[in-house]
């Protein structure tokens, strides 16, 4: 499987000066629930039926921490720590972290463009327009800052496993879904590269997907 391939040799290519020898002021991250640190604990799925939103509101409750892999800190937030960094959601002031727990990468051809939001999907509600895929994450990003990256921040992308999962629960072959995947892949690359070309010189693509069987 070629999944992600472009995307890694695209950071392969960059000219970047090893971790422990940069001096970041900002880290962002992209991607899923991988990355998500908090966004569905500050932002609302209105107007989609608020269930996903009393979940969360619950979880906060019993002592949850707002995002997918608690609990205890997520890794968006011990790599920011290791540079003196936060990675709080972008959702909330000053807030650097755009990954949204069920992004896809850029949610694909039809029919995979019906599929923007895994967890939505799982409750049986339609997805919702408002939670952006990772590419339009980089977008929003962009516009925030009048497109011009911080060159002196790390990025962290984290996505794909969505991607891989709407293929698996679909039933799709391999030959299926690889023309999806590499679509995918290719858009995430390219806005990559867009990012990089805005100013972004210090990435990191986690390569954490699943193969498929």
């Amino acid at each position: 499987m070629r999944f992600l391939g472009v995307v890694l040799c695209i950071v392969a290519s960059m000219s970047a000066l090893p971790a422990a020898a940069q001096n970041y002021n900002q880290f962002i991250a992209f991607g899923d629930s991988t990355t998500d640190t908090g966004w569905f604990a500050n932002g609302k799925l209105s107007p989609i039926p608020n269930v996903f939103d009393a979940g969360v509101a619950i979880a906060i409750a019993n002592g949850g921490n707002a995002h997918f892999t608690g609990p205890g800190p997520g890794n968006a937030q011990i790599l920011a720590g290791f540079f003196g960094l936060s990675a709080n959601a972008a959702n909330t002031i000053g807030g650097t972290n755009y990954a949204i727990g069920g992004a896809f990468i850029n949610g694909g051809p039809a029919p995979f463009s019906a599929y923007t939001n895994i967890e939505l999907i799982d409750l049986g509600l339609p997805p919702n327009p408002a939670l952006p895929s990772t590419t339009g994450e980089i977008s929003n990003y962009l516009a925030s800052v009048g497109g011009h990256a911080n060159p002196h921040a790390l990025y962290l992308f984290s996505t794909g496993g969505n991607d891989v999962f709407i293929s698996l629960a679909l039933g799709l072959t391999t030959a299926q879904a690889t023309p999806y995947l590499d679509f995918e892949a290719q858009a995430l690359a390219t806005s990559i590269a867009g990012l990089q070309g805005a100013g972004a010189r210090y990435i990191i693509v986690a390569n954490e997907y699943l193969p498929l069987v």
